[in-house]
């Protein structure tokens, strides 16, 4: 495929060398040095990746829909403009995938704390902390991830009913706590506790690789299919309904 990144932070580099590992051609790369000025031409973009700044993924998503051209969403922070995106991928009749986190082994971890959820409502006297841990220039916080599966365990639990990002006496209130240090690349974990036993639950990213592998994998399965997915339906696509 040929590719146009619209930003070029650290996501998007790793992305871009693990495209080009497999095959694909860079076509273009716009930042806010080299900005997006003109439209693309489709015969030369197969793809796009917006892995830019929350604040822009709305302007160039619909640029990049009204040309025609099928968009993968790497960047974090920008969901209360979601459901506008995705009336407009329906309306023209688009392409469009969204990640908060494209690692494999981040979507085995939702997946394993949503079956850890479901259980623990027939066990109220476990408790269930979220905690996300990144580096210290991330821009949204909680992180896309530690919210997308707090939403996961919401959905599936009766007894919590909204998350805080502090520690709460509320049973009720999941608690989604965010950290911050130099060089950390990214690390979630769900915990269950009792009075008497812990269960943890841990992914911990070692490399970036890992974000930019999943999003290369979900963009090739992106190319031949319209409508507005997440990458819930990439996995989905490989595991079916298991577990």
């Amino acid at each position: 495929m040929n590719l146009v990144f619209l930003g070029n932070g650290k996501l998007a580099q790793v992305t871009m060398e693990i495209a080009q590992e497999r095959g694909h051609r860079l076509v273009a790369v716009h930042d806010s040095a080299h900005p997006w000025v003109k439209p693309l031409a489709k015969h030369e973009v197969d793809m796009v990746f917006e892995m830019s700044r929350p604040d822009l993924v709305h302007a160039h998503v619909l640029a990049a829909l009204e040309q025609g051209l099928p968009v993968v969403i790497g960047t974090t922070g920008w969901y209360d403009r979601l459901p506008q995106i995705q009336e407009t991928c329906d309306r023209l009749e688009g392409s469009v995938l969204w990640a908060s986190n494209f690692a494999p082994g981040v979507q085995i971890f939702r997946r394993l704390g949503r079956s850890l959820a479901a259980m623990l409502d027939a066990l109220p006297e476990f408790n269930l902390e979220l905690h996300e841990a990144h580096h210290l220039q991330k821009l949204d916080s909680p992180s896309g991830t530690a919210l997308q599966t707090a939403q996961d365990l919401l959905s599936l639990s009766t007894r919590y009913q909204q998350w805080s990002p502090e520690l709460s006496d509320n049973p009720h209130i999941l608690p989604v706590i965010s950290h911050r240090k130099e060089g950390e690349v990214g690390t979630h974990t769900l915990r269950a506790s009792s009075a008497f036993e812990q269960i943890s639950l841990e992914h911990q990213a070692h490399h970036r690789r890992a974000f930019g592998v999943g999003a290369v994998l979900a963009a090739e399965w992106l190319k031949q299919r319209k409508g507005f997915f997440s990458v819930d339906d990439y996995y989905a696509s490989l595991w079916g309904g298991f577990p």
